[in-house]
């Protein structure tokens, strides 16, 4: 473990490079086996992450790290299989942190800033979220001593850039959203998300997951806006549970079907045991 495992040693990083990286990309690669991440993003902005496949990867794939990183572009990508860290080998304690129905690390697209263009994604199975939408509420890190951060928008109180035409299928839960980062990168449950703009996720596809869309709460007293989070346009199919939601976000002009019929999500298919037990 602690001969890969280390901080800084991933299949491809950008680090602390500000605005300093227009016109950067990592575009059309595949990257498998990796025993840390598929790529970081990491106190950066402005890159391009596209059309790339990233197969069996211990911890967060598609990783934004302190969560100030605005602007990038990530496209046309495929994650397949996330892996959760063993115990002690983890890089950051988000990793494998939460192990709970409504909260489960690694995330195969780890959102720690909502201002970032998110288009045409497939998060195709892991053991923990596909994607999750998660930010600090304040400056954390490396990124924190940067000027170039100094006059930037915290995460918590960044507008949306976008989320459409993804695709999620096979996880624990398929989408996660309104928790944060504390300074150390571990998890604060239920932070919310303090911008009143509207933040829409469209045209995406959830299914075969055993939760396809989770949302936590704020904590008592905040009274952040949810009603803001607008899931658009979306199919969830063959799911164990369609929604998980602790808050009163809003789902519209979407389909949802319990059971296709179509052998996507083993825990679903009617079998006579099964009637069984319903009855």
């Amino acid at each position: 473990g602690d001969v890969y495992k280390r901080q800084a040693r991933y299949p491809f990083h950008w680090h602390l490079l500000g605005g300093d990286a227009v016109g950067q990309y990592f575009n059309d690669n595949a990257v498998h086996d990796s025993f840390n991440r598929g790529i970081t993003i990491h106190g950066t902005d402005n890159t391009t992450v596209s059309n790339n496949f990233f197969y069996n990867t211990i911890g967060h794939t598609v990783f934004l790290e302190d969560g100030v990183e605005e602007n990038n572009t990530i496209t046309y990508n495929v994650v397949c299989l996330s892996i959760r860290p063993a115990p002690g080998t983890e890089v950051t304690p988000s990793d494998n942190e939460l192990n709970e129905a409504q909260n489960r690390t690694p995330a195969s697209y780890w959102i720690t800033h909502p201002n970032n263009i998110v288009e045409n994604n497939v998060a195709a199975g892991g053991q923990g979220t596909g994607f999750w939408y998660i930010f600090p509420t304040t400056r954390i890190g490396p990124s924190a001593n940067l000027t170039y951060y100094d006059t930037a928008t915290i995460a918590d109180e960044a507008p949306m850039g976008t989320f459409d035409g993804n695709t999620t299928h096979s996880y624990m839960n398929g989408w996660d959203i309104f928790d944060g980062l504390d300074t150390d990168h571990s998890i604060i449950k239920n932070t919310g998300w303090d911008n009143a703009t509207d933040h829409v996720f469209d045209n995406s596809l959830w299914y075969a997951n055993d939760t396809a869309l989770y949302t936590g709460t704020s904590e008592e007293g905040n009274f952040f806006p949810v009603r803001n989070v607008i899931k658009r346009n979306n199919v969830i199919v063959d799911n164990k549970y369609a929604t998980m939601l602790a808050a009163s976000t809003v789902i519209e002009e979407s389909v949802f079907v319990a059971r296709s019929g179509l052998p996507l999500n083993p825990c679903l298919l009617y079998t006579s045991d099964a009637a069984d037990e319903e009855d």
